[in-house]
Formats: structure tokens, sequence, C-alpha cells
């Protein structure tokens, strides 16, 4: 419920304009993680990581160059 929440505000991205050329920027990622994959789309890019903890989702705005988001994945 939690991710399909998150979803679908990722799919309705906020009006504010793209910033031309926003340059290089960092993102944060676990010193010992492997990315596992990456989903590349028009208004999210969502980076899955595996570390020590498990599974890590990084959302990223590709307009704008910044994080959204994390979510850990955790098994009941």
């Amino acid at each position: 419920m939690v991710v399909g929440t998150i979803i679908k505000r990722m799919n309705n991205p906020d009006s504010q304009p793209t910033k031309p050329g926003f340059g290089a920027n960092e993102i944060s990622v676990p010193a010992q993680g492997k990315i596992v994959s990456i989903e590349n789309g028009e208004s999210r890019i969502v980076v899955h990581m595996r570390d020590a903890q498990g599974s890590l989702l990084i959302l990223l705005d590709p307009r704008k160059g910044e994080e959204k988001g994390r979510i850990r994945l955790r098994p009941n």
C-alpha cells in the first residue's frame, strides 16, 4: 500500500519548472551497496540497491537532479 501511494505521487510531479542544466549532484548510497537495477522514466528514476540491510529503492527526479525519497524494503 505504501509503495503504491508513493508511485502514485511520483506520477503526478509538481508543477515547478525544470531547472535547465542543474549540473552534477551527489546522491549518497550505502558504502557496501550494489546496484541491482535502474528504471528510468520521464518523471522519475528508481535505483534499486541491495546492501547488508536488504533492498533499498532510491527515488530521483531527473528533471531537477534531486533525490525525492528512499524506500527500505523489509520482508514480513
